[in-house]
């Protein structure tokens, strides 16, 4: 017999156990409770309610590996900063070449040799004596030609040689002295008649004796020049020194009355120069030694025989107190300027030859003090020889 109803509950299993194959789901094992409605053509069922419970089943879900396209991310970045270097200077060094010297000493070898003694005679040394222009300023050339023009670091200095102003064949005691009133062009002033023996016009030279022979002013140099040579420098700065003090004389006293305190000063200290230069030239030291005595005086032409130790000496005497005395009419200028009512330049002239003639005599004093003491030594040592 055809059971509607047991079909109808069959039919619902196998669609229920189909559902639960087909999707794998965990669900189906769980209660169903729900109205099933089956419409048969021709039959109307009623609506019942029925609870299935379906086992648990598991199931595996297969794995399905899906290929994926590779992508490709393109990312645009900000552009960087551009950073620009300044030039950097390139310093080159040179360093000098040196140079090494390894000095090897080599053996001394002392030899004994026998001592010996030479015995040297020098020549006269000449009367003219210029030294560097350099040290001056502008020229020396005093426009005379009686005098040298001799350039030192104290200025200008013009040595007065007399010889230059007495004829080839006479012999008279004439003088180079341009600062005196009554020279010629040459800056020669005439003097007295010499006669034979007696002591002519100088030469500038401390080792020739100037004398009267055969009627000419002769110039004998000296056999042994070891007394006169140590000592023609200083015997040239006499005799420059000397002219140097004529010319102040005659300017100051030209003056007027004002200064006339101060040309006896002068007189004084121009004596004292004319006395160092004869000792120096090594001929007797008259009391009245002044240039201008000299022109016009007698004295004899003797030659002492001094050494330069001893003429030094007595020339450092003659001129102990002359700087001094050239200090001493500084400042007596100094007071008697504006007494005296001396034009600006011409009392700067006369202060600065006088300065002038101070280092001057200054160094010729320690020149005088230096011969003594190295040629008193030597002079010594050879007499006790």
């Amino acid at each position: 017999m055809f059971n509607a109803w047991t079909w109808d509950r069959r039919a619902v299993w196998r669609g229920v156990a189909l559902a639960a194959a087909l999707t794998g789901s965990a669900r189906a094992g769980a209660e169903i409770d729900s109205l099933a409605v089956v419409t048969v053509p021709g039959i109307t069922l009623p609506l019942t309610t029925s609870t299935v419970t379906l086992p648990v089943t598991t199931s595996t879900a297969a794995t399905t590996t899906l290929p994926l396209p590779l992508t490709t991310t393109t990312v645009t970045l900000p552009p960087l900063p551009t950073t620009t270097l300044g030039r950097v200077s390139t310093t080159s060094l040179t360093l000098p070449l040196t140079t090494s010297t390894i000095v090897v000493p080599l053996p001394t070898t002392t030899l004994p040799l026998p001592l010996t003694t030479t015995t040297v005679t020098l020549p006269s040394l000449p009367t003219s004596t210029t030294l560097p222009q350099a040290l001056c300023v502008g020229s020396c050339d005093d426009g005379f030609s009686c005098t040298d023009d001799v350039c030192t670091a104290g200025g200008c200095q013009h040595v007065p040689i007399d010889s230059r102003c007495v004829p080839p064949d006479a012999c008279t005691a004439a003088v180079c002295a341009p600062a005196l009133p009554g020279h010629d062009a040459a800056g020669c002033i005439a003097g007295a008649p010499r006669a034979e023996g007696e002591a002519c016009a100088q030469d500038g030279d401390a080792c020739t004796t100037d004398v009267c022979r055969g009627g000419i002013c002769a110039h004998e140099p000296a056999v042994d020049t070891t007394g006169c040579a140590p000592v023609q420098e200083p015997f040239r700065q006499t005799l420059a020194l000397g002219e140097l003090t004529q010319g102040l004389e005659a300017d100051v006293a030209a003056a007027g009355e004002a200064l006339a305190p101060l040309v006896g000063r002068l007189a004084g200290i121009e004596s004292d120069l004319a006395a160092a230069a004869r000792a120096l030239a090594g001929e007797p030291v008259a009391d009245s030694g002044s240039t201008r005595a000299l022109a016009t005086g007698f004295e004899p032409a003797e030659a002492t025989g001094l050494s330069a130790d001893q003429r030094a000496r007595i020339a450092f005497t003659a001129v102990l107190h002359t700087p001094r005395q050239v200090a001493a009419f500084l400042d007596d200028l100094a007071a008697a300027r504006q007494r005296a009512g001396l034009p600006p330049a011409v009392a700067r002239d006369l202060h600065r030859r006088g300065r002038m003639l101070l280092r001057g005599t200054k160094a010729l004093k320690a020149q005088l003090r230096r011969l003594q003491r190295n040629h008193g030594r030597r002079h010594a040592r050879n007499r006790h020889r």
